[in-house]
Formats: structure tokens, C-alpha cells, sequence
């Protein structure tokens, strides 16, 4: 049984099951936002991620400087070893620290070190009382042989007398406060069959020489930083006891 529709059903009723076959198209109004605002919101978007990975560059700088800067503080106060003895103070510098190799020039980070090392004498000056403060200059037992240092006896007396020169030029001491002496190869405190045994002994020695007190006095901690904390820490300090 045919069940089509007729012709005149079709022009009636349209093209019937055939219509169901044709896509559709549907006409709806916009409702959502011009096209310009997704443009500009990216926009922000973008701005807002900058913003917010130049805050961490920048804190992340901010956070490396302060590390350096404490790592460059612990370095230097570990520069300065200290040592009590009956009757004596010794404050070890590396020689690395001060200077190039085969020379008695300071070199300029030397410099920081040398007045930490001046701090501590004041400080044990003031809270103790005059004393005997003198530079000793040490090497290993490298031969050298130059026209300025035929020995190490000249090089370790030289490097003594570029401590006691700064010393002098900054008017932390009076020409007759301090003592020098350079000791070549003759008095290691390492071994030098090894790098590291010869690098100990490359050093100069500041030496605060006093035979009434005990390393256990010499030792404690003095009022001296908070005695110095109006004045002007680049005054002249008398070993002797004069202004």
C-alpha cells in the first residue's frame, strides 16, 4: 500500500517527509558581548601575567642580593680565626686573602678584612688595656727568587709592612703602637707536603701581646663596641695608653 501523500496533499501540506531531509537554519539574536571586550580581557590577562613575573624577577633579585650580602658577611668574619694563647692574642689572616701570589701588594677585598681584624684589637684595647700589637708575615716554603724578594724573609717582612702601612694610613695606630716582623717559611703551622698545609701557612698573624692576663680573661667579651658607639671609629688608638 502506497502511503505517500498526493500531490495536491504535497502542495497542501508542503514537500512533507522530504522537508524533514533539508537543514534548517534558525535565526537567533546575539546576546553575548561585542567582540572587542574578549580582545581587551586578553589584553588584561596578558598585563596581569607580566606584572606578576616582574614582582617575582624582582623579589627573587632582591632575595639573591641579601644572600650574597650574608654570604660575602660570614665569609669575611671567617677570615679573621683567632687563636688564645697564655698571654697573647692571635688573629690569622690567609694569605690568599691579602695578596696575589708573590707579591706584598693588598689587594683591595684585603681591605674589609684588615679593619675587621682592627675592630677586634680596639675592642680587646679598650676593654683590657695597652698591649704589645705586632704584625708577623709568614710564607710556605716555595722558594722565590725575584729582583724585590731574593727570599721568602723579604716577602713575608714585606706583606708584614703593607699591614702596618694601611694601619698607619688610616690612622688606627701611632707609628710607635706597632711592631713588624716576617718570619719567611720558618714558622708553619701545617704541613707543607700538602696545597693545603702550605696554604695555611701563608698568612699574616696580628699578635696582641700581654703577659699579665690569662687566655681565659683575654678571651671574654669587653664593652668596648658599646664604649665606641658615639665616636669616631677611625680616631687614633694608642697601644701605649696616650691620647
Amino acid at each position: 500500500m502506497d502511503l505517500r501523500p498526493t500531490s495536491k496533499e504535497e502542495a497542501r501540506r508542503g514537500s512533507g517527509w522530504k522537508d524533514l531531509l533539508r537543514p534548517r537554519i534558525v535565526d537567533r539574536e546575539v546576546t553575548g558581548s561585542p567582540p572587542w571586550v574578549v580582545t581587551y580581557s586578553d589584553l588584561v590577562s596578558l598585563l596581569m601575567v607580566f606584572f606578576i613575573l616582574f614582582f617575582a624577577v624582582e623579589k627573587a633579585g632582591r632575595i639573591g642580593e641579601l644572600e650574597k650580602a650574608l654570604a660575602e658577611y660570614q665569609e669575611r668574619e671567617n677570615l679573621v680565626e683567632r687563636e688564645f694563647q697564655p698571654g697573647e692574642v692571635v688573629l690569622r689572616i690567609s694569605g690568599k686573602v691579602l695578596y696575589d701570589s708573590g707579591r706584598a701588594q693588598l689587594k683591595p677585598a684585603a681591605l674589609p678584612v684588615l679593619d675587621e681584624a682592627y675592630r677586634i684589637i680596639r675592642d680587646n684595647l679598650l676593654t683590657y688595656g695597652p698591649a704589645t700589637v705586632r704584625v708577623e708575615g709568614h710564607t710556605d716554603n716555595v722558594p722565590i727568587h725575584t729582583p724585590q724578594f731574593p727570599s721568602n724573609w723579604e716577602l713575608s717582612a714585606a706583606r708584614a709592612v703593607s699591614v702596618v702601612r694601611y694601619y698607619l694610613d688610616r690612622g688606627y695606630f701611632g707609628p710607635e703602637d706597632l711592631q713588624l716582623m716576617g718570619y719567611g717559611e720558618h714558622k708553619p703551622i701545617d704541613s707543607n707536603d700538602t696545597p693545603e698545609g702550605r696554604q695555611r701557612n701563608r698568612r699574616v698573624e696580628i699578635k696582641i701581646v700581654r703577659s699579665n692576663l690569662t687566655p681565659a680573661d683575654e678571651a671574654a667579651p669587653g664593652p668596648a663596641d658599646r664604649m665606641w658607639g658615639s665616636q669616631d671609629a677611625d680616631a687614633t688608638l694608642s697601644v701605649g695608653g696616650q691620647p
